[in-house]
């Protein structure tokens, strides 16, 4: 029972018990007046609230940050009497999401025969800025009395849950670093020791085989494209995240964990295009792991990854180096994407070119997020130790950022655009 009920309730007692000692006529007639009211009151709140019923339609499945959540609330009213002030309201934790109306709904027309419910209908869309998994509902139909001294609530639907995906967006000039695999002299020789790998698509030709056709670049482009091969320049692409919390920098929707996650999102879908095993590796609030595959479900396996993983880590990047060192293969290629500006990391990966593993770092400039460390020592280190390096600034789109002209990486070539830049 709420203040706004008690009050009335407790009005009518002390006027009651004064009018009893009193004997003043008056007060006995305001008291059944107001007793009138209350019960009248919770009679109409009451049987409106019995009357009405929603349902509710969400979109199924998962959506990514930058799109927007879409429901449609379908409110009815199935009795007699109009239901004043409806208040429609809808717990959620996603950011952003606030449902809170009052509506008016005409009761069921009083004549013979069915008669279709009255009601209203109302669209729900919610921009998802942030990635994560939220909870939205359920709806809450809540009635009142006139005088507003009674409200009942019901609940309709049941609780649904947003996946909210990193953004993820087209990379056609980003390409891994070479690897020299062995019995390699040239970049572009053929290792009889490896498989070979599609590295790009071009435009059919007249006599290429038909099992050589990319059919979602044919999809997207609106004509025949062809895989192109080479030798396999690595046998996987291993993506490490940092999400060690110290690290982080920004607030709200622009931080550098939700830039680190667009950026690993978008390059997971560029090499599992280019139909190259790519795995996931980052130490946030638990540690995550997923192996490096190339199947059709890898993508949606990475994207539910770094939906869930918070940037509340306790490992430092050179230490997830350490631990995840095993996993890392003599030609695999590794990308680290990271706002941190240690040194102690970068010297590792110095360490892997030099046992012939590829290695990049996308590094998410913290200057632009509120961060005050000094970056020149940081990327002195990244030239001293040769390792190719792209630079992702606030508020830079990532396909441009990520096209960036990058240190040669030990003698390996960055490639971009189709040729090496040196």
């Amino acid at each position: 029972m709420t203040l706004r009920t008690i009050t009335p309730v407790a009005v009518l007692a002390l006027v009651v018990v004064i009018a009893l000692a009193t004997g003043f006529g008056l007060l006995f007639r305001m008291s059944y007046a107001l007793a009138l009211a209350l019960v009248t009151g919770f009679v109409i709140a009451w049987t409106n609230q019995r009357g009405l019923s929603a349902t509710v339609e969400r979109p199924k499945g998962r959506t990514q940050s930058g799109e927007y959540f879409e429901e449609h609330i379908a409110v009815r009213n199935n009795g007699k009497l109009p239901g004043w002030s409806v208040e429609i309201e809808e717990p959620s934790d996603l950011p952003g999401h606030a449902l809170g109306g009052v509506v008016d709904i005409k009761g069921r027309p009083g004549r013979r025969g069915p008669a279709a419910p009255s009601g209203a209908t109302l669209t729900v869309r919610t921009l998802c800025s942030r990635r994560g998994v939220f909870h939205v509902g359920p709806v809450k139909l809540i009635s009142r009395d006139p005088l507003g001294f009674f409200r009942f609530a019901r609940s309709f639907g049941e609780q649904h849950k947003v996946i909210v995906y990193p953004a993820m967006v087209d990379l056609p000039r980003f390409h891994m670093p070479a690897v020299e695999l062995p019995g390699e002299r040239n970049s572009r020789n053929i290792s009889y020791q490896s498989a070979l790998q599609a590295f790009s698509v071009r435009d059919y030709v007249h006599g290429d085989a038909l099992n050589r056709v990319h059919w979602p670049s044919t999809a997207h482009h609106g004509k025949l494209m062809v895989k192109e091969f080479e030798a396999a320049r690595s046998s996987r692409v291993w993506i490490i995240v940092d999400m060690e919390r110290k690290v982080q920098a920004g607030q709200g929707t622009e931080t550098t964990d939700e830039t680190a996650s667009s950026a690993a999102a978008s390059i997971a879908r560029r090499f599992l295009t280019l139909d190259l095993p790519v795995g996931l590796i980052c130490h946030g609030d638990s540690r995550c792991f997923l192996p490096a595959y190339r199947s059709s479900m890898q993508l949606e396996r990475i994207l539910d990854a770094l939906a869930l993983v918070k940037p509340e880590g306790e490992t430092p990047l050179d230490r997830v180096l350490i631990d995840e060192e095993r996993a890392i293969g003599r030609y695999d290629s590794l990308i680290v994407i990271s706002p941190s500006l240690e040194r102690k990391w970068v010297a590792l990966l110095g360490d892997l070119l030099r046992r012939h593993a590829s290695a990049c770092v996308v590094s998410i400039d913290p200057a632009g997020f509120g961060g005050r460390d000094n970056a020149v020592p940081f990327y002195a280190e990244l030239a001293q130790q040769r390792v190719a390096s792209c630079v992702v600034k606030r508020g830079e789109h990532l396909s441009e950022a990520l096209a960036t002209r990058g240190s040669v990486s030990g003698g390996r070539e960055w490639l971009a655009n189709g040729s090496a830049l040196l």
